[in-house]
């Protein structure tokens, strides 16, 4: 009896710990902010798909330019970054990963980043709440937090609609308390 009860115990922890780090797991602002190495605000200047030989397969990945507008956490040498991601179209090449983001020529985005290729300014998003998008609404910018931990954005009338300064704000008293400063 006690196997069984242990064996029960496991798989509902391994089964927790894929959702806490599933890619498709929506996080909070909180969360976002202390795991993510870097935190910026950019427009997109260019998207591209090419195809590489990884393991003697071709694989599709998907290239966004990024120039940077802020950085609310991290340390960038440049003034654009490379976004990565798996899935794309080249050529008569398709791949589709649930990690592949629409990015659009000219759209602003708040982004989560992770260091994927550093040396050449490469850059990753690690889960499905990294990328919120500007939008205007009544000509006020504003992010898209739709993709956010639901009872993270409902504590805030439940729209998912929040003014730049409120998001922004609220990262840097996430990554103020990391740091553990008033």
């Amino acid at each position: 009896m006690r196997r069984f009860t242990f064996l029960i115990l496991a798989i509902a922890i391994i089964l927790q710990a894929n959702s806490i780090f599933a890619w498709n797991a929506r996080h909070t602002l909180k969360t976002l902010s202390k795991t993510s190495p870097l935190i910026m605000i950019g427009e997109v200047s260019q998207v591209f798909s090419r195809i590489e030989n990884k393991k003697g397969r071709e694989v599709v990945y998907t290239y966004v330019k990024i120039s940077v507008k802020s950085v609310l956490k991290g340390k960038l040498d440049k003034s654009d970054l490379t976004v990565k991601m798996l899935g794309g179209r080249a050529g008569n090449k398709g791949g589709w990963s649930e990690e592949l983001f629409q990015f659009k020529k000219d759209e602003e985005a708040l982004l989560f980043l992770h260091s994927d290729d550093k040396g050449n300014n490469v850059w990753k998003i690690n889960s499905i709440s990294g990328k919120l998008p500007i939008i205007a609404n009544n000509s006020v910018k504003q992010f898209d937090c739709s993709r956010l931990k639901p009872e993270d954005v409902s504590q805030y009338k439940g729209s998912p609609y929040f003014k730049q300064e409120v998001i922004i704000n609220r990262i840097k008293n996430y990554i103020q308390d990391q740091k553990g400063g008033n």
